[in-house]
């Protein structure tokens, strides 16, 4: 008697290499990894997730390993492509001016807000997902003086006498030569 094949329902969640191939290729070719997907018979976001975490895990076979590493510049491939958009749509004034009605130039300022907004947003996710490639320069400088104020402390008046000040000194952590020096430049 012949065996009825199943249907297979669902979306895929056994690692393949020929599936991280295609999800590695579309996302260097700067589609996102949830419109990859989405499409048919491509595993969830949570799936694609899961096979980054199991490549992590110091036990994880080697082409689930690779698969992170390709999956790392895959994400700085789609990065760079979204750059040059970022510049392309910033460079691109050829619909920015419009006839009206009457024939006269008008800014179409919906198109430019447009524009913006998608130039920001590419600004944004770079800054986020490669901040020392396109994040902003932090810096911080310190101008101006530091004033430190050394006040002797006299040991007598708080009924300590002979070593028992570099006892308490030492157990603060703080070096008695210092304490001691300090005691004699007065």
């Amino acid at each position: 008697m012949a065996k009825k094949k199943e249907k297979v329902t669902g979306r895929p969640t056994i690692f393949t290499k020929n599936m991280a191939d295609e999800i590695i290729n579309r996302l260097s070719s700067g589609e996102t990894l949830k419109k990859i997907c989405e499409s048919r018979n491509m595993p969830n976001m949570a799936t694609v997730f899961r096979w980054l975490a199991l490549g992590e895990e110091e036990n994880a076979k080697a082409e689930i390993r690779d698969f992170c590493n390709m999956y790392a510049r895959a994400r700085e491939v789609q990065a760079a492509i979204l750059f040059d958009e970022l510049l392309e749509i910033a460079d691109d004034s050829s619909r920015d001016v419009v006839e009206d009605e009457d024939g006269k130039p008008q800014v179409n300022m919906e198109l430019v807000r447009r524009a913006q907004l998608r130039v920001d947003t590419r600004k944004f996710y770079l800054a986020k997902v490669l901040p020392k490639v396109y994040g902003d320069k932090i810096s911080h400088e310190h101008s101006g003086g530091v004033n430190v104020i050394l006040k002797k402390y006299n040991w007598e008046e708080d009924g300590i006498e002979g070593n028992q000040h570099t006892e308490r000194v030492e157990s603060a952590g703080v070096s008695t030569s210092v304490v001691e020096g300090a005691d004699k430049r007065d």
